[in-house]
């Protein structure tokens, strides 16, 4: 279970990082932040980042779908790290 669950989150980040997005630079700090938190398995940090990407104004749909995919890698992180 442990090996299958980080297989998905790595899964799931390495296309998120290969998504090719322009964002806004107000937005691309915290979701930069985050993926390199997620990067170094620092999960509640990249949390707190992607918080602040939330709290960024008049988001697209494109944004907050990133920044939820974001934030499902770094809760599924979390909740493992958590279960260690």
């Amino acid at each position: 279970m442990l090996k299958l669950t980080l297989t998905l989150i790595l899964c799931i980040y390495s296309q998120l990082t290969l998504a090719q997005m322009t964002l806004r630079t107000e937005l691309a700090r915290p979701i930069a932040a985050a993926q390199a938190l997620i990067g170094e398995q620092k999960m509640q940090d990249a949390l707190v980042k992607l918080d602040e990407a939330r709290a960024v104004s008049s988001l697209n749909e494109d944004e907050k779908v990133l920044i939820e995919r974001l934030s499902a890698v770094a809760d599924l992180g979390a909740k493992q790290n958590d279960r260690s």
